[in-house]
């Protein structure tokens, strides 16, 4: 038995085209992920810097695996869609730097979240175009941004049960309770 001729006779590895295509779904979902994060997120974030001095959130918030990926791997992109997202990403470090750092006031650091984020949001639309025309043409790239996914229990909720609930009893003790409450209230009992 040939090993060697099966293995090659099998695909188990990507051809270039596919692994830019998987790339560029990765990457535009993670700027996708970031911007819609960022302001999605923002008045909370800027609440923990103020009142705790908390940065890890908004660390994890711009957390990103694009500057883990080798050379190799971003050498696939084309040349102005890899300067976009370099632009994209520097402006990202830049604004990872700022909050890793910074000892800004709430009001101030308020105006520089705002001035960093625009400048992503800003950088982001062009990059997102872009990528989406390197993703895969059979299949629809779901974005963040586009709204968010639905729960797991949406239209479900009639349907399930759970084993350590009786709605029947909650409501019965919700009941008695309520009913107890109103006559100790009632000053005509």
């Amino acid at each position: 038995m040939d090993l060697q001729g099966k293995r090659l006779s099998e695909k188990n590895w990507l051809d270039d085209e596919e692994k830019l295509q998987r790339l560029s779904v990765m990457v535009l979902r993670e700027v996708d992920r970031i911007v819609f994060d960022l302001e999605f997120h923002r008045d909370m974030l800027i609440k923990l810097w103020s009142k705790e001095r908390i940065r890890m959130p908004l660390l994890r918030v711009m957390h990103s695996r694009y500057f883990e990926l080798s050379f190799e791997l971003l050498a696939l992109f084309p040349p102005r869609i890899y300067q976009l997202l370099d632009d994209f990403y520097r402006a990202l470090d830049s604004f990872i730097f700022y909050v890793s750092y910074t000892e800004d006031m709430p009001q101030a650091l308020m105006l520089r979240f705002d001035t960093f984020f625009q400048d992503l949001k800003d950088r982001s639309g062009t990059v997102l175009e872009l990528l989406k025309s390197c993703a895969p043409k059979d299949e629809a790239v779901c974005l963040a941004s586009e709204g968010p996914p639905p729960l797991v229990f949406e239209g479900e909720a009639d349907d399930m049960v759970f084993e350590d609930t009786d709605p029947g009893k909650v409501i019965e003790g919700l009941t008695e309770v309520t009913d107890q409450n109103a006559k100790k209230d009632d000053p005509n009992p």
